[in-house]
C-alpha cells in the first residue's frame, strides 16, 4: 500500500510541476521571459514518470492502469489549478469530466 501511496503521490507532484510550467507564462512575467529555464523542468517531470512508472508496475504488475490513473490525475489537478490561479468555474462538460476521472481511478482498484 505504501508503494500506491508513493505512486499517487508522484504522479500528483509531476501533474503539478507540468501544469506551472506550461501555464505559468500567464501567471508571471519573470516566467514569461525564461521559458527556456522553465523547459529544464522537463528532466524533473521525465524523471518522476520513470519513478511512479516504476513503483506502479510492481503494484499492479501492469501498465494500462497507470496510464489511466496519470490521465484521470492529470485532469482533475489541471480542474484544481485552473480555478485557482486562471478563475476558470467549472463547466458542466468540466464536471462530467472530471466525474469521469473519479470512475476511471476506482476502476483501476476494481
Amino acid at each position: 500500500m505504501k508503494n500506491l501511496i508513493a505512486c499517487f503521490l508522484l504522479m500528483i507532484l509531476m501533474q503539478v510541476i507540468i501544469w506551472y510550467s506550461s501555464n505559468g507564462q500567464f501567471l508571471s512575467r519573470i516566467i514569461k521571459s525564461h521559458s527556456w529555464l522553465i523547459a529544464s523542468t522537463g528532466i524533473l517531470v521525465s524523471w518522476l514518470a520513470i519513478k511512479y512508472t516504476e513503483i506502479g508496475y510492481e503494484y499492479f504488475n501492469k501498465l494500462w492502469p497507470l496510464k489511466f490513473m496519470a490521465f484521470a490525475i492529470g485532469t482533475i489537478i489541471f480542474a484544481i489549478l485552473t480555478r485557482i490561479h486562471m478563475n476558470e468555474g467549472i463547466t458542466t462538460n468540466t464536471f462530467v469530466c472530471l466525474l469521469l476521472s473519479v470512475v476511471i481511478l476506482i476502476l483501476q482498484f476494481k
